[in-house]
């Protein structure tokens, strides 16, 4: 576990740096790192309050562009199986060749009608577009309350849906599990 709330760049250096001892061969053909987030709200602003009133949302906001950050870093440069888009502005970032294959799955509380975009694309069922619609009835702000009890069942629902996503014989096509 790491502060950036997605280690795959960790594991990367783990498995192949001689320091670790564990050698593993790198190449988008040889290794493939599977991220699974679990789930990423938008930082919501304080509005009306004073700056020292939203010192508090300061962890958030850090771990939120650490994790961010460390998709990207995955992505750039690397052979990206799937990932949704990481924002407008950067997309799902190029495909390129490197050395090793990546694989990010994770739903945005505040981008779920992308998501239901890409659901439809997938020929996901409309029952189950009426449930993500319900989902996204949800006011964020509760939705992304990761440590809260209140939403477990939208919160398990939404990882299944996006789950749904997860196309196992192309994002891992010709990896076999070890």
């Amino acid at each position: 576990m790491t502060p950036y709330n997605n280690p795959a760049l960790l594991l990367f250096a783990m498995a192949t740096q001689p320091e670790y001892q564990v050698r593993w061969p790198v190449g988008q053909d040889q290794l493939l790192l599977v991220s699974v987030g679990t789930g990423m709200g938008a930082t919501f602003g304080a509005r009306g309050r004073t700056w020292l009133s939203r010192v508090g949302q300061l962890p958030g906001i850090f771990m939120n562009g650490a994790s961010i950050g460390q998709d990207y870093l995955c992505r750039m440069g690397r052979t990206t199986a799937f990932g949704l888009p990481i924002d407008s502005e950067v997309g799902t970032v190029p495909k390129g060749n490197g050395l090793f294959t990546y694989v990010r799955y994770n739903a945005d509380f505040g981008r779920l009608k992308e998501l239901r975009t890409l659901l439809e694309a997938a020929g996901v069922d409309a029952s189950e577009l009426r449930a993500l619609d319900a989902i996204g009835l949800i006011d964020r702000r509760k939705l992304a309350k990761l440590n809260s009890t209140h939403r477990i069942d939208e919160l398990y629902r939404l990882g299944q849906l996006t789950g749904r996503l997860a196309d196992v014989e192309t994002h891992f096509g010709g990896f076999e599990p070890v």
